[in-house]
């Protein structure tokens, strides 16, 4: 295959990579999901012994991890634990008892911090997700009152994510000067829509909320030419991010309406970026890169898959195993799907955006 070796080697050399910090977004929690994707996309043995590793290094040096979000705290950290271990690539694990003392440093969070902005990496969004896979884990002999404080911070989180929706009036303000903001939306989607058949009512009045706003911020932006010409590349990207949350989750609650709105807005958004894709800087490419690939799995389309191929190739001269773990799980992830008729193992849930 064209890219396998060259890709195999850059996997193996991450494996002995020491990265800054300990965190999802660039630290060795994000270089565990990353082998432990490999290893389940290639089903290539020589990948578990640098992942079982990975996570030694994780758990040797968790003391030095002080923030609480996303990117590169325990919420993150956590729930790439309870991530691998659902997913049966960590076994004979108690995440109950592994992960207690995260939920109390996080719950302990919530009540006494608000982030700056709602955004998966670092604001509710986070948390929101961390708590979601929490109570999706199957451990024996869970207690009551874990699970009634692990419902607690998800009920502070769903009143803080409404009311902030809810004070939304002005999508061109949005579009213009909130950048956050399109790209927490898309968050809010990517992280509720999959579980949607069972949100309690409060989660799904927050995921009709962001489908509303989502769906009027793209139709505010796609119809007037003026603004398609005033917004920077990122701008663009941003806003394709949200696109492609917005069909990921029309997709999920089976609305035929609003997946059409979305590849439309998707396809233009596609169209608009990639004739000015060679003005694109390497952290535009690879923003890029992560959304084609989300794209490609919600939507298999070829088009977006060939376009993946001109991206990743633009980006060869440029990843190496000493570029961050973010740049090069996008740069890796995009070539697996190039390269392996069947990988999609949940490869959403492990590209970051931001």
């Amino acid at each position: 295959m064209r890219n396998l070796p060259e890709i195999e080697h850059l996997i193996s050399n991450i494996g002995e990579t020491i990265f800054p910090g300990q965190g999802l977004y660039d630290g060795t929690a994000g270089k565990a999901m990353l082998l432990a994707a490999t290893l389940k996309n290639t089903n290539n043995i020589a990948f578990d012994l640098p992942f079982q590793k990975s996570v030694e290094e994780l758990s040797e040096n968790i003391a030095t991890v002080t923030d609480t979000n996303f990117r590169q705290g325990f919420a993150g950290i956590g729930w790439a634990i309870e991530w691998l271990t659902q997913n049966k690539l960590l076994r004979d694990i108690n995440t109950d008892e592994v992960l207690e003392d995260f939920d109390d440093l996080i719950y302990k969070a919530i009540l006494h911090t608000r982030p700056a902005n709602l955004t998966l990496l670092d604001g509710e969004a986070g948390w929101v997700n961390y708590f979601i896979f929490r109570n999706r884990s199957k451990n024996a002999g869970t207690s009551r009152f874990r699970k009634m404080v692990n419902r607690e911070c998800l009920t502070i989180l769903e009143d803080r994510i409404s009311n902030y929706l809810s004070g939304i009036t002005d999508t061109r303000f949005l579009i213009k000067d909130n950048a956050k903001t399109i790209i927490a939306l898309g968050d809010i989607l990517k992280v509720l829509s999959p579980s949607y058949s069972v949100l309690d009512t409060d989660k799904e009045s927050i995921l009709k909320k962001s489908l509303v706003i989502s769906e009027s911020v793209l139709s505010e932006f796609t119809e007037h030419q003026k603004m398609l010409a005033d917004v920077t590349p990122v701008q663009h990207i941003d806003l394709l991010y949200l696109s492609a949350n917005l069909l990921f989750s029309a997709i999920n609650i089976r609305n035929k309406v609003y997946q059409a709105r979305a590849r439309k807005f998707v396809y233009m958004l596609l169209t608009c970026i990639d004739k000015n894709r060679s003005d694109l800087t390497q952290e535009a490419l690879l923003k890029l890169t992560r959304v084609r690939i989300l794209i490609y799995l919600y939507d298999k389309n070829e088009r977006v898959l060939n376009e993946l191929e001109k991206d990743l190739g633009s980006l060869k001269t440029t990843i190496h195993r000493n570029s961050s773990i973010n740049e090069l799980t996008a740069y890796v992830l995009g070539w697996q799907l190039l390269e392996y008729e069947k990988v999609s193992f949940n490869m959403q849930e492990i590209l970051f955006y931001s």
